[in-house]
């Protein structure tokens, strides 16, 4: 985080422009392809390399495989939603779209940006350590909630009659 940080502090410092900031970036990552290889095997060397370090290496490449299947089923639920519910994802989409915007226009894009950021590197451990899935059961339990009781105000009598133009008799 401290990294993250730094290198933001560094990009407000500097006030880079668009085209140099995204020159700096594709620079800094050429730098590092090039650089990295020769890094490791000054640290590391060749012979450092244990069953230990393998198996935290697949444990890694899992945890990118399961990203990507996340991001793919996303996609793929978003392309469904789009196919089956047309209305409903052009209004959840303009309106997902609009709070980004009002957000966008309230707070300066170098911090929104570093938010972001800072919750992406967060969130593996988020994961790890349960937070995640403890905060979406707690959403989809309110959501049910908030559906069930909205299907048994539809299934009252009274409500029936209101929503056909009948009032209910008042006692």
């Amino acid at each position: 985080m401290g990294t993250t940080t730094g290198i933001f502090l560094l990009i407000y410092y500097l006030d880079f422009s668009l085209l140099t900031a995204l020159s700096c970036t594709f620079m800094l990552l050429c730098l590092a392809e090039y650089l990295i290889p020769f890094l490791t095997l000054l640290v590391f060397g060749y012979n450092n390399w244990t069953t230990v370090h393998q198996q935290r290496f697949h444990e890694i490449c899992r945890n990118l495989v399961k990203a990507q299947h996340l991001a793919v089923s996303s996609w793929k639920c978003l392309c469904t939603l789009r196919e089956e519910m047309p209305n409903m994802f052009f209004a959840s989409l303009c309106l997902a779209t609009l709070q980004v915007a009002r957000i966008g226009q309230e707070m300066n894009n170098l911090l929104l940006t570093y938010l972001i950021v800072t919750f992406v590197l967060m969130l593996p451990g988020l994961k790890h350590r349960g937070i995640i899935s403890l905060y979406t059961s707690m959403a989809k339990r309110e959501l049910n909630r908030l559906l069930t009781e909205k299907g048994a105000m539809q299934n009252r009598p009274s409500l029936k009659k209101s929503m056909n133009g009948v009032m209910p008799s008042s006692r």
